[in-house]
């Protein structure tokens, strides 16, 4: 998985839910797969290597290919 995190701790818990929540969500629009994240607001949603603003974008295809990076 490829996802960024501003713990190791937080990375655990991120894993499991990707595990346990994210996966069966792929086929949803991404504004709803990110809200299951429940990110912190400084971070920014990075999708096939390009920051994403989710509303209005279509379906995920690869989740392996998100990312999460922080603001400022």
């Amino acid at each position: 998985m490829d996802l960024l995190y501003e713990r190791s701790d937080e990375a655990r818990l991120y894993e499991i839910k990707a595990a346990t929540r994210f996966r069966p969500e792929m086929t949803k629009p991404l504004e709803k797969v990110a809200s299951y994240w429940d990110r912190p607001t400084r971070t920014t949603l990075i999708y096939q290597g390009e920051e994403e603003r989710l509303a209005g974008k279509t379906m995920l295809r690869n989740w392996q290919d998100l990312k999460w990076r922080r603001k400022g």
